[in-house]
């Protein structure tokens, strides 16, 4: 069920920013994006490419930047804000606030006699929980989740259905994981015998910190000896493998169907695009940001903005090798049409 309207002073009172100018006193009952937004809505507005757009949005009040604001030129109220889409966020949360789960177990799961689980944690129909689990207070574990033997999974974290937590794996507290997720399966690990390939049994497990977030279908093994880390407000999108004694330092946020081989350690507050591949045994340096399809292959020891799909190379670097290999391959067309006439 949606909050009640809010006026501008109440979200400003609500979120921050300030009245830059405001046509109507009308009360915004829905949020909604710049296309779509009525009268009755508000809206938000960061990028400057979205200018023509935010001037003709029908929204009743639009956050947006200062420097937007001063070129506005629509019928919106306006409220100035210097993070736009952090106050929709918090809006969002005001218009849709999270439905509360009554706790309890549900008749269909099954949890063993030997596992902990808090009376105010919600068990859902189809979850399985091996010996000597923990399950903390507020925790909510969707239809089909399997944990296993002494998993650990702390206050008020969230596992969407279908997740797979293997024995041995601690989760922390607050954390969210999307369906389908797998923490703590066996790494990649094999020797050469005389008899083909022979599995390296992988006896370390899967850390995870407070408020980290895993997407669909991610997969996270656990390590061969020690553990692999995720710690504490790491975002982890859709598809995205990390491999074993990996350590992603705190904050740093990963897009999807990027892979991570073993060893690897990523520093804090990083930002990893989309379809990123990182070879083992590197280091990467916290507030380091990696453009999306880069292939790195070796160790990132400065910060600042890289990318690359043979290697990765500081940014206007990587900018410039692409303009002399497109250069390239204009002059080889160019080329081969005069041999052809």
């Amino acid at each position: 069920m949606q909050q009640k309207s809010l006026n501008p002073d109440e979200i400003i009172s609500l979120v921050g920013g300030r009245k830059y100018s405001c046509v109507l006193e009308n009360p915004i009952n829905n949020i909604a994006s710049l296309e779509n937004a009525k009268s009755s809505d508000v809206a938000f507005c960061r990028d400057s490419k979205l200018r023509k757009v935010l001037n003709q949005s029908q929204a009743g009040i639009v956050i947006t930047t200062e420097k937007l604001a001063s070129q506005y030129t629509g019928k919106a109220s306006i409220i100035s804000h210097s993070n736009p889409e952090l106050a929709f966020s918090e809006l969002i949360d005001h218009f849709y606030p999270e439905k509360k789960t009554l706790s309890g177990v549900q008749q269909g799961a099954y949890i063993h006699p030997s596992a902990v689980v808090h009376q105010e944690a919600s068990i859902a129909n189809g979850v399985t929980i091996a010996e000597n689990a923990s399950i903390a207070a507020g925790v909510v574990i969707m239809p089909g989740c399997v944990i296993g033997a002494e998993a650990k999974i702390g206050e008020n974290t969230l596992l969407h259905p279908n997740v797979v937590v293997y024995a041995g794996v601690s989760i922390g507290k607050k954390c969210i994981i999307q369906a389908n997720a797998t923490i703590g399966s066996d790494g990649f690990g094999y020797t050469k015998s005389k008899k083909g390939w022979r599995k390296i049994q992988h006896i370390g497990s899967v850390v995870i910190g407070d408020e980290v977030e895993i997407g669909a279908n991610t997969c996270i093994d656990r390590g061969m000896l020690g553990d692999t880390k995720i710690n504490r407000g790491v975002k982890l999108d859709n598809l995205i493998q990390i491999a074993h004694n990996v350590t992603v330092g705190d904050n740093t946020i990963m897009a999807a169907c990027s892979g991570v081989a073993g060893s690897t350690k990523i520093g804090n507050e990083c930002m990893i695009a989309g379809r990123v591949s990182i070879i083992g045994h590197l280091t990467i340096v916290s507030q380091t940001i990696i453009a999306v399809g880069s292939f790195v292959i070796n160790s990132i020891k400065e910060a600042g903005m890289y990318g690359g799909v043979v290697g990765v190379y500081p940014q206007k670097k990587n900018l410039k090798l692409i303009a002399v290999l497109n250069k390239i391959a204009e002059t080889g067309r160019a080329l081969w049409k005069k041999e052809e006439t």
